[in-house]
């Protein structure tokens, strides 16, 4: 959301689509630090490649991975769980929350995990070998990744047992200090205190505390920014509109605030002014996928909006 703009670290957030709420809450967390975040609810676009994107793991700086009973039995999740595992220095890489109980702390649990990768394996095997070679298609390939896992579950298991992990409440409880610590990054007080805002649970206590940073921080952007999208989900548009606008008076390179703004004015019946901002927004960072959502060309691909922007005369 903002933060430093020189050697900003990226995370990917790994999670298994049951824990999204989860998964969510962490992600805006991880912005409000100064973090870059490469997260499939507004990176991953219509019709783009599941597996493609997943490969950006290896790219990232750091992998969040939200631990949970579903994303240990996930064959998408533990393919990039593996994929971290075994081509980079895992430990040092992955940032591991715990949602719930994802049974890999004792053995008894853990060999459970194995053998129901072993035995899913073998079932998927005796069922594609009643089909014909030519019937099989990316079954192959599935049965690929499924042995695969299955083959380096108990080492990953041994791993991830063996390190501290938070679990989501206590992380949030925290301002996310564990992962501050790990990431070896400084985060100023406006951010520490809009984390803690998003940790808080209850409308009013949000509100609250809200105000309260309005009064302490009455010209900081971030502050003015994470007020209008307060407002904005409140469906309190004319509200959230002005504090959008005194946002980019305050910060005019501001991006989050002006694509705010324009969603706020496409609610508000100002089409036109909306398409203005976000283009102007392409026009200075063409892979912004956000200005392209309010836009309405969810078409383009995170792999390809640089392209895009040109073949659509948004930047020259």
């Amino acid at each position: 959301m903002f933060g430093r703009k020189s050697k900003m670290k990226t995370v990917f957030v790994s999670y298994c689509w049951a824990d999204q709420g989860s998964a969510i809450v962490l992600e805006k967390a991880l912005c409000s630090l100064g973090l870059r975040t490469v997260f499939d609810v507004h990176d991953l676009k219509y019709k783009d490649s599941i597996r493609g994107f997943m490969e950006q793991i290896r790219s990232c700086d750091f992998a969040l991975m939200v631990l949970s009973k579903d994303y240990v039995r996930s064959l998408n999740c533990m393919t990039e769980a593996i994929n971290v595992f075994e081509n980079v220095e895992f430990v040092a890489k992955v940032l591991p929350v715990m949602v719930g109980s994802p049974d890999i702390f004792s053995p008894e649990k853990r060999l459970d995990l194995v053998e129901f990768w072993s035995d899913f394996a073998e079932r998927f095997r005796q069922s594609s070998s009643k089909l014909n070679l030519s019937d099989l298609g990316g079954t192959v390939n599935d049965l690929k990744r499924i042995e695969k896992i299955g083959r380096k579950m108990s080492e990953f298991l041994d791993v991830v047992a063996d390190m501290k992990v938070d679990t989501l409440d206590s992380l949030l409880g925290n301002n996310l200090q564990s992962i501050v610590d790990c990431l070896q990054i400084s985060p100023s007080v406006v951010e520490i205190e809009l984390l803690r805002w998003q940790s808080l649970r209850s409308e009013e206590e949000k509100l609250l505390h809200l105000l309260r940073l309005r009064k302490r921080f009455p010209t900081d952007s971030r502050v003015l920014t994470q007020a209008g999208e307060y407002y904005a989900d409140q469906h309190w548009f004319d509200v959230a509109r002005v504090y959008y606008e005194d946002a980019l008076d305050t910060n005019p390179s501001n991006d989050e605030a002006a694509i705010g703004l324009a969603f706020t004015m496409t609610q508000c019946g100002a089409p036109q002014a909306a398409s203005d901002l976000c283009t102007t927004v392409v026009k200075k960072r063409p892979i912004n996928g956000h200005a392209y959502e309010v836009l309405g060309l969810r078409r383009c691909k995170t792999i390809s909006y640089r392209s895009n922007a040109y073949l659509l005369g948004l930047i020259s």
